[in-house]
């Protein structure tokens, strides 16, 4: 007689079939997962060792496969939200990235780093290969005796701020507190304060960088002086740095800042009125010329909204009164629509810019130097920028100062004796107007390319190629920057950038 059979072990089998193999009865575990290779190509990783990766590092180790995938790969640009690697390692130590490098480079796979993800390029992320994502690698250690701080490569500018300005202290950041001080610092960081204060990197005292090798080195004026040269605007071709060690300086808590805008019409009154102004004024005043439309803002009048403007940004790092004595000529140039000049606190006014330039907008960054603003160049802006979306901008910022006082080739951030930087900053919401967006800017870049130095600040570009990195540097630095390239990294791997290639 057969044996009945009891159903309650069978049913403890299929869960244990289920949770070892799947739902679904011909699903197989994966073997390997297919990463994108340095030469284009695809190398296949066994599941295995990617296992061993993760199970060695301190950090995630993330694929498709993973939840939190989709919030590792966010960048700022929408416009490159596109890419997705293949695996995403978001490190939380040094060892973590040493380990990362080291197995990217033995496998020869694509590598892309992830500081804080906010420039129009998108190198950040990369199509099928590996991201290095730096944001847990956030401490902040503020030496208010020294006045020095060393930060993790994740800070963004508003938590650094933060940190320094507890004690009245800060340096050279970002217009935008979103910003990660690494890409930033690297490129070599104009903000508000450039002028008095010198660029981001001109107050950087001291890094730690991991090589393509996965050395460790100690970078400063004192240790791997050439190394140290080049990462003071060269970018992120040379390494993955682990610690940023700034100056810092005494600035605010309080401050006189903000814009006086102006209608279009009047921008050759404004800014002839301003290239005469610029003349006298100390290195403790920054300005910014901006042009756009005006946006929806209750701090603007109604009727001024999606209008032509020109705006004048100033902020003056001294004495509230002596900042008000400056800032008052500019209420008298022609009646400015909002004068929105104020005493604040420095990181309020770091921030007040925050709101229109967060993320889910697809952006490009297209940029020159200048010698002077002409007549011809307001006229190019006043035919072009009515034309642009109501989110887009052209910003001229006046260099000289401290900025222009550093020695040219001091450090591989150079151009300082050119007077203006000028940035074009696209911006829209609708992705099937790309196109439309993309050739509205690079009209706009071509009619001032002829009114330029042939010359532009490498973090005011977009992936341009080549030839436009070379725009960024003197013929002697650029050549200087490719001999360092080589003796670091002579196989590219640190190539999703504004590359360098190696000699």
């Amino acid at each position: 007689m057969m044996k009945s059979i009891n159903p309650i072990p069978i049913f403890l089998l299929g869960l244990l079939i289920v949770g070892l193999y799947g739902c679904h009865p011909n699903k197989e575990k994966v073997s390997s997962l297919s990463i994108k290779s340095m030469d284009a190509g695809y190398v296949s990783i066994a599941s295995d060792t990617l296992e061993k990766l993760k199970a060695s590092i301190a950090g995630q180790l993330l694929t498709e496969e993973d939840s939190e995938y989709t919030t590792a790969i966010e960048i700022w640009n929408s416009k490159r939200q596109k890419r997705r690697p293949a695996v995403v390692i978001k490190c939380q130590n040094e060892q973590d990235v040493v380990k990362t490098i080291n197995f990217v480079r033995t496998h020869g796979l694509l590598l892309s780093v992830n500081g804080g993800g906010h420039n129009s390029s998108g190198f950040a992320l990369n199509n099928g290969g590996v991201v290095l994502d730096l944001s847990q690698m956030d401490a902040i250690a503020v030496d208010p005796e020294k006045k020095t701080v060393r930060v993790g490569p994740g800070v963004r500018w508003g938590q650094l701020d933060e940190a320094t300005q507890a004690y009245g202290l800060a340096t050279t950041g970002a217009i935008i507190s979103q910003v990660g001080i690494g890409g930033y610092t690297l490129g070599g960081g104009l903000g508000w304060l450039h002028r008095s204060l010198g660029a981001a990197s001109d107050n950087l005292i001291s890094a730690r960088m991991v090589t393509a090798d996965g050395a460790l080195l100690q970078l400063s004026e004192n240790e791997n002086r050439d190394f140290f040269w080049a990462i003071r605007g060269g970018g992120g071709n040379f390494g993955v740095v682990t610690s940023f060690e700034f100056k810092l300086h005494e600035v605010g808590p309080e401050i006189l800042a903000g814009l006086v805008f102006y209608r279009m019409s009047d921008a050759k009154k404004v800014v002839r009125f301003y290239r005469e102004y610029i003349k006298e004024v100390p290195d403790a005043l920054g300005t910014w010329l901006l042009f756009r439309k005006a946006p929806i803002s209750a701090q603007l009048p109604e009727e001024i909204h999606g209008e032509p403007i020109v705006a004048i940004a100033i902020t003056y790092n001294g004495p509230i009164s002596e900042g008000e004595d400056y800032s008052a000529p500019l209420r008298n140039i022609v009646p400015p629509v909002a004068d929105l000049v104020k005493t604040r606190t420095y990181t309020a006014w770091q921030s007040s810019l925050d709101g229109a330039w967060g993320n889910g907008f697809h952006n490009i960054w297209k940029g020159h130097y200048f010698m002077e603003v002409t007549d011809e160049i307001v006229e190019v802006l006043q035919r072009n920028v009515p034309q642009g979306s109501p989110y887009s901008d052209v910003k001229i910022q006046h260099l000289e100062g401290a900025f222009g006082r550093m020695p040219e080739h001091a450090t591989a951030f150079g151009n300082r004796k050119s007077r203006f930087g000028m940035v074009i900053q696209t911006r829209w919401l609708d992705s099937l107007k790309t196109t439309e967006q993309e050739l509205w800017t690079n009209r706009l870049f071509n009619e001032l390319k002829q009114k330029g130095t042939g010359k532009v600040y490498v973090n005011f570009m977009d992936n341009e190629g080549e030839n436009r990195v070379k725009d960024a540097y003197s013929d002697s630095t650029f050549i200087k920057l490719k001999k360092i390239k080589k003796k670091y990294d002579p196989e590219n791997l640190f190539r999703k950038n504004q590359n360098i290639k190696p000699d």
